[in-house]
């Protein structure tokens, strides 16, 4: 406040005093443009917008108090003003949430139909990835299974993460990561230096528990996946959110693919996983 009084008061106060009408209907055009050019990004900020045009109203009356003082003949006015920017806030900003207007009911059309046509897309791209993954199994050959020949840890790891992309994340605009569990420092660490994110003792818990961790600030699915080793795969999409039916299709191919192992083989990559990372070779790898 006291650097407003002293930097800005004697220029910009009565500039704003001046054109104090210019500048809310400047800020009306332009919400009324944004709401009809940009209407996803109106709805998601609007509460934010609101927030400033009831920040106009505050700053409005305690300018009309300094200059005026406080008299009692303007609680008038003062209530005029009010019912103004309340006004202008239902017919801008509140037209699809309000239900009713006096006796006059109302429905959410504009939302109800956004919501619709969302759900409608949902189901269509799910739909679609279904038939792509009844492709991916119908297209494999009886001599694929077993065709896989790994005999080390790392070499799993790497196979496993090729596979997936290969057959399921560069068709569906996803990045596939094949993080191993060699130590829960180093699983820690992988994640934190592709994703930018920590995960702490509950995250890591939800992981041991083999529960799908979906950490939406780094916008990456977390998938625990233990059928031959101790194995967290990672989804990140390239549009816009990672879906159900992703993660469902994505552990589906994880098992196709520890079915085209040879037996044996999965013995010597456990055994090197044992000799390799445990610290007691006579500890499970379910331990």
């Amino acid at each position: 406040i006291g650097v407003i009084r002293l930097f800005f008061y004697p220029e910009l106060v009565p500039v704003l005093i001046k054109h104090k009408w210019d500048v809310l209907l400047i800020y009306i055009a332009i919400m009324v443009y944004i709401s009809w050019m940009h209407g996803k990004w109106f709805i998601k900020h609007k509460q934010n917008l609101r927030r400033t045009w009831y920040t106009f109203f505050i700053i409005g009356i305690a300018l009309l108090f300094r200059e005026n003082g406080f008299i009692d003949s303007s609680w008038t006015r003062v209530g005029l003003l009010t019912s103004m920017f309340v006004f202008v806030d239902i017919a801008l900003f509140l037209t699809p949430m309000i239900k009713k207007i006096g006796g006059a009911e109302l429905d959410k059309i504009e939302e109800v139909q956004d919501t619709s046509e969302e759900l409608r897309k949902a189901i269509e791209v799910t739909n679609i990835k279904m038939e792509y993954f009844t492709g991916i199994m119908e297209g494999f050959e009886r001599k694929e299974i077993p065709s896989l020949e790994y005999s080390k840890a790392d070499a799993y790891w790497q196979g496993l993460e090729e596979f997936l992309n290969e057959k399921y994340g560069n068709s569906n605009f996803l990045s596939i990561y094949v993080y191993p569990v060699r130590t829960i420092e180093d699983l820690v660490h992988l994640i934190g230096i592709e994703h930018g994110i920590q995960l702490n003792e509950e995250k890591l818990e939800q992981l041991a528990a083999q529960e799908v961790l979906y950490l939406f600030d780094a916008e990456v699915t977390l998938l625990p996946f233990y059928k031959i080793l101790p194995t967290v795969i990672g989804i990140k999409t390239k549009r816009e959110i990672v879906q159900e039916i992703d993660v469902s299709n994505v552990i589906s191919l994880a098992v196709v693919h520890s079915w085209m192992i040879y037996e044996y083989k999965i013995d010597w990559i456990l055994d090197d996983y044992r000799h390799s990372y445990l610290k007691n070779t006579e500890v499970s790898v379910e331990s």
